[in-house]
């Protein structure tokens, strides 16, 4: 066990994965949902193993550190469980707010119809709670492509895990286009990322194992 973690894993990744895991069954997953959902530990699975692949595809010397590029895909939909338990009525409005409006962002629908949405409650939490920078900023800022801030690697390592699954039909919620020039920025080829993406959902079914098991 001990050559497992140290040689193979890693001290950093067991403890943030741990750490996720914890979080992720601190709160309840809520019974309601949008239609054609992919459930919280999926997605968290889905999201943490992308981030993983992109950041350890990226050119040595320009990569992120993956235990903290993997706990941000680990921990990027908290705030959709805070929702849930935290504000019910207003988590219903925006589960049937999506199932209308399957062309929207989900944060779009939550800032219209809360004012905040659930990476900013997420990122705020993290934050408080004494979490990497690099993971609440992560969390806060991966809807936007855009962002040029600090730790901005992490983001746009969540941002385009999202574009390349929903493209291939993992239910993420509405996809975007991404241009060639948002692979340069982070040193990626685009076609060999594609063919890892295609393998990685061609092997679906240990990913909806892994999210069986942390449903338990």
């Amino acid at each position: 066990m001990h050559d497992a973690v140290s040689r193979i894993l890693g001290f950093d990744l067991v403890m943030n994965l741990a750490m996720g895991l914890s979080l992720g069954r601190a709160l309840k997953q809520p019974q309601d949902h949008p239609e054609g959902y992919v459930d919280y530990w999926q997605q968290a699975i889905w999201q943490a193993q992308s981030a993983g692949i992109l950041a350890s595809m990226m050119p040595r010397g320009e990569r992120p550190i993956f235990g903290l590029a993997y706990l941000g895909g680990l921990l990027h939909n908290f705030g959709y469980l805070v929702l849930a338990q935290v504000f019910p009525p207003h988590f219903k409005l925006v589960c049937r707010s999506l199932e209308a409006n399957p062309h929207l962002d989900s944060s779009m629908i939550e800032h219209y119809l809360l004012g905040v949405t659930r990476e900013q409650i997420a990122a705020e939490l993290m934050q408080n709670w004494g979490m990497p920078d690099e993971v609440c900023l992560a969390i806060r800022n991966q809807k936007n492509p855009g962002y040029d801030g600090p730790h901005a690697v992490y983001s746009k390592l969540l941002w385009l895990s999202r574009q390349l699954l929903t493209k291939r039909g993992v239910a993420l919620g509405a996809g975007e286009e991404v241009s060639d020039a948002f692979y340069e920025s982070l040193g990626l080829n685009r076609e060999k990322v594609e063919a890892q993406f295609d393998e990685l959902v061609g092997n679906k079914d240990s990913i909806m194992a892994m999210a069986g098991m942390m449903n338990q």
